[in-house]
């Protein structure tokens, strides 16, 4: 039977990996990229566990698998962790909103919704 502990544990490890990607960029699509490649690293992980469940692995050896690989994991994270900037706004030079080209904004096939300026024109 599946403890509250497990899945506390792992929301906990998830929810670090989530931080760190969103700490290391501003980017929304760079952002995406991380979010995909864990998604993909983590069901790689789950049919891994399922194929050891296939073969009949025995408990203890699932049990240690999962734990080398979190303690692998730990350090490198940790490497990760260290770079992190408290911002990096400035260095990304990443285009706001405020960026956008005044000629762009209302384009000529799109009316701003006066009948005054329909009219003028």
């Amino acid at each position: 039977m599946t403890d509250v502990k497990d899945y506390f544990g792992d929301a906990c490890y998830q929810a670090l990996a989530y931080w760190i990607m969103a700490a290391l960029t501003n980017d929304p699509f760079t952002l995406a990229r991380f979010a995909g490649l864990y998604k993909a690293v983590q069901s790689a992980g789950a049919a891994g566990s399922f194929g050891m469940d296939a073969v009949e692995t025995p408990y203890l050896n699932e049990h240690l698998a999962s734990w080398i690989v979190m303690l692998v994991s730990f350090p490198l994270a940790g490497l990760v962790i260290h770079t992190i900037k408290e911002t990096n706004y400035d260095a990304e030079h990443i285009d706001y909103a405020d960026g956008v080209r005044k000629d762009t904004e209302n384009p000529d096939h799109v009316t701003s919704g006066s009948s005054e300026k329909v009219a003028s024109e």
